[in-house]
């Protein structure tokens, strides 16, 4: 959880504070009760600038959606909605702009059909 300082409470103690976000505590400056400033450590900094980045990437956001939804589905093959008409037995899951269509043949297994753009899943 942040720390809320003051930003005149903050220039007091800028020191301790700055020892305080190098040990991975988040400082909320604030004027008047509104944020205004945060200051963050090192390693907080670059992990933030690099999720920033990756998630610019669209093939990485991409990816990690489907990866997401991947661990859903290992964690519950049910996750998904079932389909319907000549569907039928299989699955949907969404994730991102795909969709990944399975059937569940047996308890620990899970068949994957197709993982494609959500516009073109339900062709054959």
């Amino acid at each position: 959880m942040a720390k809320i300082v003051g930003v005149k409470e903050a220039h007091r103690q800028l020191t301790k504070l700055i020892r305080a976000a190098e040990g991975g505590q988040q400082i909320v400056m604030t004027r008047e009760g509104s944020p205004v400033a945060v200051l963050l450590g090192t390693d907080d900094y670059n992990s933030l600038m690099a999720t920033l980045e990756e998630m610019a990437d669209p093939e990485a956001l991409r990816a990690l959606r489907l990866e997401i939804g991947f661990d859903r589905l290992i964690d519950d093959p049910t996750a998904g909605d079932p389909l319907r008409g000549e569907w039928r037995g299989y699955w949907k899951l969404r994730a991102g702009d795909y969709r990944v269509i399975y059937s569940i043949a047996g308890a620990d297994v899970l068949e994957v059909q197709y993982v494609r753009d959500r516009r073109k899943a339900y062709r054959r």
